[in-house]
């Protein structure tokens, strides 16, 4: 059994056909399946319904993959999609501040400051201290 999705956008629907085809050329048979007519119906607690319609497992794959194909085309999103696209959104966010407040220390000195009150130490000055406070040495 075959499956198509079509987007409809006159009626503003999704037209799904389910059909077979037998020898593919223009003579060979083919099959569709009748058009489904959604109907609510009301159920008492309790009561077993049947599910609206049910495809085989080898079938519902391209059922699935026709609707997610569908889907895209759309600009429909699953929840991993956006949970992602969040995810890396806050990533790219946070790599904003942090660079915003990188620039900020570097570039905006504050003018209360007296550069006579600045001590620049070296790095490597920096470093040595580092090295002897953990190794239990003290100057």
């Amino acid at each position: 059994m075959k499956i198509k999705v079509i987007k409809n956008p006159w009626k503003d629907t999704l037209s799904v056909l389910f059909y077979e085809e037998v020898n593919e050329s223009s003579y060979g048979k083919r099959w569709v399946v009748k058009p489904l007519k959604l109907e609510l119906e009301e159920i008492k607690d309790g009561e077993i319904i049947d599910p609206t319609f049910e495809i085989s497992r080898h079938e519902s794959q391209d059922f699935l993959l026709s609707m997610a194909k569908i889907a895209e085309e759309m600009g429909v999103k699953t929840d991993k999609q956006l949970t992602e696209e969040t995810r890396n959104k806050g990533v790219l966010d946070a790599t904003k501040y942090h660079l915003e407040d990188m620039r900020n220390l570097v570039f905006n000195i504050d003018p209360n400051i007296n550069p006579n009150d600045v001590t620049i130490i070296p790095e490597t000055k920096v470093r040595k201290d580092r090295e002897g406070v953990r190794n239990g040495q003290k100057d």
